[in-house]
């Protein structure tokens, strides 16, 4: 029964997660000048509007299924139109910096909670040696610390579709930036193979408990 609960409260913090870091994109674009995502119907809080069928569903059910050590995926893009910002190259910056800032503002918040209730984020790491949270509310805010983390600096990898490759689009000569972009179908194949061939997961895993230790200083 546990197991249960446990699982839904984990689908039910990445939903948050997500959530939050696609209104993000889109509150910050239209507060820049454009409009496309509220036009889309993508400044919601509405879950539906953001799943991806890959990113949202199946990536998130396989590694619930292997059983990895976090939970992590990705919503629908949010339709942005550069040429409505107000100064589209940096403005696009600003944008893309939205969701993963998010998702460290959520965790944070989380993080206060957690404080407030006498607990120091710090021993939530205390997960890894399976020791079992029983307190429904603390391990939803656990998990929502956890997923929002490493989602915030999942997407700062620059590799598309993830935030991080717009960011460096912004940085890059213009023809380099085209070359950039040619990459961009085979995304996905590219960030498994990092998770796969890599220590791409500890290295995040890595940061997000740098950042949780920094929660805990009193």
């Amino acid at each position: 029964m546990f197991f249960i609960i446990d699982k839904l409260f984990l689908i039910l913090a990445f939903t948050v997660a997500i959530i939050i870091h696609e209104f993000a994109h889109g509150w910050t674009a239209e507060k820049l000048g454009d409009p496309t995502a509220r036009e889309a119907g993508r400044v919601t809080f509405n879950p539906i509007a953001h799943i991806d069928p890959i990113g949202t569903i199946a990536a998130p059910a396989f590694l619930l299924i292997i059983n990895f050590p976090i939970l992590f995926g990705w919503a629908k893009p949010v339709p942005i139109n550069s040429y409505n910002l107000n100064n589209p190259k940096k403005d696009m910056v600003y944008v893309s910096l939205a969701g993963p800032a998010a998702n460290l503002f959520t965790a944070t918040c989380a993080a206060g909670l957690l404080r407030l209730g006498g607990i120091l984020p710090s021993e939530i790491l205390s997960l890894s040696n399976n020791i079992v949270i029983t307190n429904p509310f603390i391990l939803f805010l656990i998990y929502l610390i956890l997923i929002n983390l490493f989602l915030g600096v999942f997407n700062l990898i620059p590799v598309h579709p993830l935030d991080g490759s717009r960011i460096l689009e912004a940085f890059l000569p213009r023809e380099t930036a085209w070359r950039y972009k040619k990459i961009a179908p085979y995304g996905i194949i590219i960030i498994f193979m990092l998770f796969y061939f890599t220590a791409l997961a500890d290295f995040i895993l890595a940061i997000v408990g740098f950042i949780i230790n920094l929660y805990s200083i009193h």
